[in-house]
């Protein structure tokens, strides 16, 4: 093998690298993005009822859980919320929700 011919098995090892490595760049750096962009936005906090409750099946092992909050003004929104707190929470709970960007939250409140 001469130089050149390593010069080439190189060249083309590091194209590998990078072909396979650049979907995990794009990712962090989308996150990233996302991150920042929700930063920006303003924090926003209502206090609400839960009027409903769903789950998505998404495979035989996981769900996806969501409840339906209205607030004072008639207005409505979704949230996605952990297992855990989808079991604690009933329909008619007060909660207090939050949202920055396409962060949410939701607490329950006593």
């Amino acid at each position: 093998m001469n130089v050149n011919d390593t010069v080439i098995v190189v060249l083309l090892a590091i194209i590998v690298i990078l072909i396979f490595s650049s979907p995990i760049f794009i990712i962090i750096f989308n996150a990233n993005a996302e991150n920042r962009r929700n930063n920006r936005k303003p924090k926003i906090e209502q206090m609400g009822h839960v009027v409903d409750k769903r789950t998505l099946s998404i495979s035989e092992t996981m769900s996806d859980f969501y409840l339906t909050i209205q607030f004072a003004d008639q207005q409505r929104v979704e949230a996605k919320v952990p297992s855990e707190q989808y079991g604690l929470i009933i329909v008619g709970d007060r909660v207090k929700y939050t949202s920055q960007g396409t962060r949410q939250t939701v607490e329950r409140m006593l």
